[in-house]
């Protein structure tokens, strides 16, 4: 099953000589405004169908764009040969770590001052035309470009 990371995103506003930085995460309204957008789109298009039809909704880490600061912060307790896994093996040992410290109470010690972001996600439930044009069109809507200057 195919699954879709919808950013979040951070943005930085410089005024005079300090920032003001603007973080968003994704939380359990996101995943109710994104049912509903969706289903308003099925209804205008005139189909019968939800959004619970065609997709599965949650909020996660996505792992793929935090692996290298999460890299960092469990690196004490990295298994042996941990560097010798493809991206995927150390993906999933991370997750599998970070799931354990959530578990424990710990991760709060671990990104103390960090902010780590969680973002909408859609799991996609069939392969028809219709769920296909609906992933493009979300995809669409949310891509985002990074830019640092500094």
């Amino acid at each position: 099953m195919r699954q879709i990371f919808i950013p979040m995103h951070s943005v930085v506003d410089v005024i005079t000589n300090s920032s003001t930085v603007i973080y968003v995460s994704a939380h359990g309204s996101s995943v109710k405004l994104m049912k509903e957008f969706i289903n308003t789109l099925l209804k205008a298009t005139g189909s019968d169908k939800t959004s619970d039809d065609l997709f599965e909704f949650s909020t996660a880490v996505n792992f793929d764009k935090w692996s290298d600061r999460m890299e960092y912060h469990f690196e004490e307790e990295l298994p042996e040969g941990f560097e010798k896994l493809d991206y995927d093996g150390q993906a999933k040992v991370l997750r599998e770590m970070y799931n354990a410290s959530v578990e424990a109470g710990t991760t709060e010690d671990i990104f103390e001052d960090d902010y780590i972001q969680k973002d909408l996600v859609m799991q996609v439930k069939g392969d028809d035309k219709l769920t296909f044009n609906m992933v493009e069109q979300v995809e669409a809507m949310f891509e985002i470009e990074e830019d640092y200057n500094g």
